[in-house]
């Protein structure tokens, strides 16, 4: 998996603070302590570090969430008390000191994107990337005082790195428990996704991955699935709390962040009228705004409400009968993407020719979901999803269901599995090629998380594909990783790529140019014929 930066506790810094409470281990239970109000503790680093070593779960990421949102001024006192510490606090010590440091590089980048301090805002754009979770908490800060266009921007890149985290989230959910996991054993049970450094920044009452959380639990494969809804349901807990403390902060932090934090507030909807309120102030401003004459604010809009999905799809209908003639087109438009679950980059590939699917023979509807799969990869998951649950024929369930399969969706293989079919697909070859394929296309739009993830499964059935891993290399090196991009350069040569030439003008390489190890790399070419 590629090199992480570790972000802790940054979700509390991106919701109204409120009291922090530690719990302390007594014979009568845990009793607790609390801690001052304000956004910046102000009690003693000891007994915040006191509490990293404790075995309660939520007192120790209580303890670092607030050292985290101390910042700089933490860092001299847990130096000093690193070196006394025992093995697996002075672990949780070098997790925050590391957030500390992330967080502050993240609000200097963010604020030189938003100021326009980079020629080109993709530049601004790979740095956060580079940062990567600490840069979540600070970008979503500034949402709520940015224009239409840097709201837009700001939110497709929230996304873009949102869904990084949850693939990461779904591989450490697997992997060994973390140094000091309260004498749990090593392997998958010992560790709780609330404690893993992928899921710190993913945290919290308003936390900004609510809608990436909810994608992982429901597209996600079986560990991604279970670490998302176990921090969701971390999240309903949290806001919960923040609710009961302050329910107007909660409710303007959520409205504030839209649908990035709908979900949460979506599982709350029925318990509390605050949930009910902001949601559907959410749902009538995103309506309205479809007939803004601006067209970012337009856009805005119609991303969230397709990433509320049912919530606002009676919204939406209702608009498509409405005076405005604007507000009538975007919200019919709308309207066909929530029935089928089109997202805004599938629905120029496969929009229009869902015209009349409804009224199509099975032999039609089969083969079109065969186009689906080739034309969206990935992206056609939940449109195919869609079929598979609500289309009569069981024939087009059952093309359904493969082309989910082929996709990497648990869905697919599950409803084969439960009708007794054995899966019969392409050849590997067949299926590396379609990878292959899709990685191109998410590579040409610069979708570089679903390019690694195309790549990297080749690479799972084919471990010595060359061109895998070239493209790997080329992925690597447009998203800012130059050291991961040299590692499968090296390897692709290696394994049997020797176009050189390619190589020397490969555009997707030039970031690496100057690099000691790609000028060694050109040194192994071998000899034309007939040189001398």
């Amino acid at each position: 998996m590629r090199a992480r930066h570790l972000a802790l506790g940054l979700a509390l810094a991106w919701t109204s603070p409120g009291p922090l409470v530690l719990a302390q281990g007594s014979p009568d239970g845990p009793a607790p302590i609390p801690a001052p109000a304000g956004a910046r503790p102000d009690g003693p680093v000891e007994r915040l570090v006191d509490a990293l070593s404790r075995n309660d779960l939520d007192s120790r990421l209580a303890a670092e969430s607030a050292l985290v949102r101390m910042g700089p001024e933490a860092v001299p006192a847990l130096r000093e008390l690193r070196g006394g510490a025992e093995e697996s606090v002075r672990y949780r010590i070098d997790r925050v000191l590391t957030a500390i440091q992330t967080a502050e590089e993240a609000r200097l980048e963010v604020r030189a994107l938003v100021e326009g301090a980079y020629p080109r805002p993709q530049e601004a754009a790979r740095r956060l990337r580079q940062i990567g979770a600490g840069a979540l908490g600070p970008l979503a800060e500034t949402l709520a005082g940015a224009t239409p266009g840097q709201a837009l921007r700001i939110e497709e890149l929230l996304d873009e790195m949102l869904e990084a985290e949850v693939l990461a989230l779904g591989t450490a959910s697997g992997s060994s428990a973390r140094p000091g996991g309260d004498g749990a054993p090593d392997g998958p049970a010992g560790a709780d996704p609330r404690d893993l450094p992928e899921a710190a920044a993913l945290r919290g009452p308003a936390s900004p991955a609510g809608h990436a959380l909810a994608q992982g639990a429901r597209y996600g494969d079986e560990p991604t699935a279970a670490a998302c809804e176990a921090l969701l349901a971390a999240c309903a807990e949290d806001a919960r709390s923040a609710i009961a403390a302050d329910p107007g902060a909660w409710s303007r932090r959520v409205q504030g962040l839209g649908y990035l934090a709908a979900p949460v507030a979506l599982r709350l909807e029925e318990e509390a009228a605050v949930a009910h309120e902001a949601l559907e102030r959410i749902v009538a401003g995103a309506v309205e705004a479809l007939a803004h004459p601006e067209d970012t604010v337009r856009r805005r809009a119609e991303r969230t409400l397709y990433r509320l999905g049912p919530r606002a799809r009676a919204a939406v209908e209702a608009a498509t009968t409405g005076d405005d003639p604007t507000r009538r087109h975007a919200a019919a438009r709308l309207s066909h993407c929530l029935r089928w679950r089109i997202s805004e980059r599938l629905y120029p590939r496969i929009g229009q020719l869902l015209e009349g699917y409804d009224g199509q023979g099975w032999q039609d509807r089969r083969s079109f979901l065969a186009e689906v799969e080739r034309l969206g990869g990935r992206e056609a998951i939940p449109f195919l999803r869609t079929a598979l649950e609500d289309d009569p024929s069981e024939a087009v369930k059952v093309q359904a269901a493969y082309s989910l399969a082929r996709l990497g969706d648990r869905s697919g293989f599950r409803f084969l599995e439960a009708a007794g079919i054995v899966p019969r697909f392409q050849t590997p070859a067949d299926l590396v090629a379609i990878r292959m394929d899709q990685g191109i296309q998410y590579l040409k739009r610069e979708d570089y998380v679903r390019a690694e993830a195309e790549f990297l499964a080749i690479l799972e059935v084919d471990p010595e594909n060359s061109l895998a891993e070239y493209n790997l290399a080329c992925t690597y090196s447009l998203a800012g990783r130059a050291e991961e991009a040299l590692d499968y350069l090296e390897r692709s040569v290696d394994h049997g790529f020797d176009d050189f030439d390619h190589i020397r003008a490969d555009e997707d390489l030039a970031p690496l140019r100057g690099h000691p190890r790609f000028r060694r790399l050109l040194e192994r070419e071998p000899p034309r014929e007939g040189a001398r």
